[in-house]
């Protein structure tokens, strides 16, 4: 195995000195296992896997999860200091498409988006339920599937932050639009 970037091991590695790093695999490792990984986590207690979780959870056997624990980036909060595709509405308008229907979630991080960022919460709700999709075959009949959301639509700053917690330090703030879908009962 590959395995994944020495910094990422050394921060694991602090948090759980009883890890190897054959227990740490990174997206690509994991695809190179997708043919014998049901094998491989039948021998293993625990494996850690990093990687975005669109494209890692399809290679997960069925059923071989107890629980999915997951806190995804808050709608509109940060970007996390990364890239994103500010003119992505435009574009999904310039395809003659609706701003009421949602890209898939392939389509929209290809063209820069990021998860959180989208232009409207409809879109990442949206989102959020593709990915969730995605985990459902690898969850055990009894499997959980826990997610910490928080409402940041009323929130005190109607700003983005690159990075850190709203409120905290001299961050430069972006000012949030958003794109007001009419009620259905108008459409």
């Amino acid at each position: 195995m590959g395995g994944v970037a020495n910094p990422l091991k050394h921060e694991i590695s602090s948090l759980w000195p009883d890890a190897g790093t054959d227990d740490i695999l990174a997206a690509s490792d994991l695809q190179a296992l997708a043919p014998s990984l049901e094998a491989e986590l039948r021998h293993r207690s625990w494996l850690l896997c990093c990687g975005d979780a669109y494209d890692l959870l399809p290679l997960l056997p069925p059923a071989c999860l107890d629980l999915i624990l997951t806190s995804p980036p808050y709608w509109g909060h940060r970007s996390y200091g990364q890239e994103h595709n500010w003119e992505i509405l435009q574009e999904w308008l310039d395809l003659e498409e609706s701003v009421e229907t949602p890209p898939p979630y392939d389509w929209y991080r290809k063209h820069g988006g990021m998860l959180g960022l989208e232009p409207t919460p409809e879109w990442f709700i949206s989102h959020l339920v593709e990915i969730f999709s995605r985990a459902m075959p690898a969850l055990k009949p009894q499997g959980n599937l826990w997610v910490n959301l928080g409402d940041t639509y009323f929130a005190r700053w109607s700003s983005i932050r690159e990075q850190g917690r709203q409120g905290l330090g001299d961050q430069e703030r972006l000012r949030r639009t958003t794109t007001i879908c009419p009620p259905r009962s108008q459409r």
